[in-house]
């Protein structure tokens, strides 16, 4: 069984607080009581849902972008960053698995890549290039894989530490 710890204990260090504790707070059942590994798995849920609906809307950008061959390259890009195997889906495969082994540097490890995954879709190819002109809600929903991928960070650090 794993330590329980206040979800403020683990939001204070987060970058946005709010943020963390309305997604730990939502967990069915509530966050009060439940211990940290429960927490991380409702959080890698959380976040493989958000890797669903990015792969959705990067794919409907792809369809709409067709005739735009360096727009469309974009997004193909972005949409390896969540969809292939090292990326954003694989690494939350891989947590999920170190979750329940109890490898929670690997757990770490693997939020992290989530978070660098998610970084390399918003990233230019080539410094010299100006920002990706994107006026879609893409940034926004990489933002939230972001910041969910991060309290995991969070709360894989309180695990390590035990």
């Amino acid at each position: 069984m794993s330590k329980v710890v206040d979800v403020n204990v683990i939001c204070n260090s987060a970058v946005d607080i709010s943020f963390c504790s309305k997604i730990l707070n939502s967990k069915p059942g509530g966050a009060k009581g439940a211990d940290l590994v429960s927490l991380a798995r409702y959080a890698s849920e959380v976040a493989r849902s958000n890797v669903a609906n990015t792969i959705k809307l990067t794919n409907m950008l792809i369809e709409k972008n067709d005739t735009d061959p360096k727009v469309k390259a974009k997004y193909n890009s972005c949409l390896s960053n969540f969809h292939e195997q090292f990326g954003c889906l694989g690494h939350i495969d891989s947590l999920q698995k170190n979750l329940k082994k109890g490898n929670y540097y690997l757990v770490n490890y693997a939020a992290l890549g989530i978070i660098s995954n998610a970084d390399s879709c918003l990233i230019r190819d080539h410094i010299e290039e100006p920002p990706f002109p994107d006026t879609t809600n893409l940034h926004t929903f990489v933002d939230i894989i972001r910041k969910v991928a991060s309290i995991i960070v969070l709360i894989s650090k309180i695990l390590m530490e035990k």
